[in-house]
């Protein structure tokens, strides 16, 4: 004879949801915690949310030869620029915290 198991999902003030297993046999109540995630931490170095969700990053092109640019190009490659909306995307699971 197989015993069945009831789930039961709870919401409380001291954890936002915790789902305890009741089995007929007894009392007991198993509670599974929600998994913490982790923060990459290369994207983290290299890009950065703003107040409104945008994410914000450095352009490419740094570098290596900044005495043939223009210098207009240099000070805004410079700057930090606005994340494509493709890439912030990605960025919302890479750093889950900021």
């Amino acid at each position: 004879m197989a015993l069945r198991a009831h789930l039961c999902v709870s919401t409380g003030p001291s954890s936002p949801t915790k789902l305890e297993v009741i089995s007929p046999a007894g009392p007991e109540k198993f509670v599974v915690k929600k998994l913490k995630l982790k923060t990459h931490k290369a994207t983290a170095k290299r890009a950065y949310p703003t107040a409104g969700g945008k994410y914000m990053h450095l352009k490419s092109a740094r570098t290596k030869y900044r005495r043939k640019k223009d210098p207009t190009r240099n000070r805004s490659l410079s700057k930090p620029s606005v994340m494509a909306t493709g890439d912030a995307h990605k960025m919302k699971r890479l750093l889950p915290y900021s």
